[in-house]
């Protein structure tokens, strides 16, 4: 959840709310300065919480280099007929 000039909700935020909607209000007046500071987070909420930020980024992590080091001339394997 983030407060720019909109607020943008991620797949968990939208869960949370989902599972328990005063939840969803003590995260919003916490972003807006009001409410309390959240809670440490578990290992596993931890890890959790970290995979879906990978999840969500918004740039590629599979992407190829653009250039190999030593390599050249690479096909696309398609064949002409």
């Amino acid at each position: 959840m983030r407060l720019t000039p909109h607020l943008r909700l991620s797949a968990t935020d939208l869960t949370r709310f989902m599972g328990c909607q005063h939840a969803t209000v003590l995260d919003l007046a916490y972003l807006r300065g009001e409410g309390p500071e959240p809670g440490e987070a578990s290992e596993d909420a931890a890890l959790f919480q970290t995979q879906g930020d990978a999840h969500e980024d918004p740039r590629p992590h599979n992407a190829l280099p653009k250039a190999l080091p030593g390599v050249s001339g690479l096909r696309s394997g398609i064949r002409s007929a």
